[in-house]
């Protein structure tokens, strides 16, 4: 009688044991995985997933991310196409981390190159991705015509889209290897927004379009200053 007491004890004490739920994992830390948040960069060379994040939870264990777009504001998204030296704050599931940021170009003129910029690249499904491009600074700009060149057997299906709001003449075309855009108003414009944008299919997210430097590419501000546009590249975050 005793033993099938103790049995019935220690069944039920299993059923409890098996019925209890894990604790559950939590967040607790969000450290950064080098340099104690302090970084310096080429201003053409940096990406936000240079950066990395640690996230450490309640099981002691961790996981490694990198910086991505979401986790900054667009204040502080839009410090990071100037040189100089940033303070930017980083927010990760509710987490806040501070960091210095450094950016460094000898070319850079007022901390603004005075052209238009590739601003993000977001991939829209497997492959597909849309390049958005902006102007720096204030955006003053009354014109401006460029030339693209990139290699049609690795990237297709390229298409030209004019960014939503934009007035004035805009017109884009795509051929053998080729994106041509010229850009005209007919009054200076003078804030900072999208310009267009380049969607296309490829195996690879960045570097696929390089200016064709054998074309007159040149950027003509408001105040009637012409500078050559020398790098589209350069501001890929």
């Amino acid at each position: 009688m005793k033993k099938l007491i103790v049995l019935i004890l220690l069944s039920a004490l299993l059923m409890l044991t098996a019925c209890k739920k894990p604790p559950e994992v939590t967040m607790t830390g969000l450290i950064f995985s080098e340099n104690n948040g302090v970084y310096e960069y080429s201003f053409d060379g940096f990406l936000l997933e240079d950066i990395k994040l640690t996230i450490e939870y309640s099981d002691n264990t961790t996981k490694e991310v990198p910086l991505t777009r979401d986790m900054l504001s667009d204040y502080d998204f839009d410090l990071l196409l100037t040189t100089g030296e940033h303070y930017i704050e980083i927010t990760c599931e509710g987490r806040k981390l501070l960091a210095e940021i450094t950016l460094t170009a000898p070319t850079a003129v007022n901390n603004h190159l005075p052209n238009l910029v590739l601003y993000n690249v977001v991939e829209e499904n497997e492959g597909t991705y849309e390049a958005i491009y902006c102007t720096t600074g204030d955006g003053s700009f009354a014109s401006f015509q460029l030339q693209y060149q990139f290699n049609p057997d690795e990237v297709t299906n390229v298409e030209v889209v004019k960014a939503e709001g934009l007035t004035g003449s805009f017109v884009s075309n795509v051929v053998e290897g080729l994106i041509t855009i010229t850009y005209s108003q007919p009054f200076p414009s003078n804030h900072k927004a999208a310009v267009f944008s380049i969607r296309y299919q490829s195996n690879e997210k960045h570097g696929n379009f390089t200016l064709n430097e054998a074309f007159n590419n040149r950027f003509y501000t408001a105040d009637s200053m012409v500078y050559e546009i020398w790098s589209m590249g350069y501001f890929t975050r």
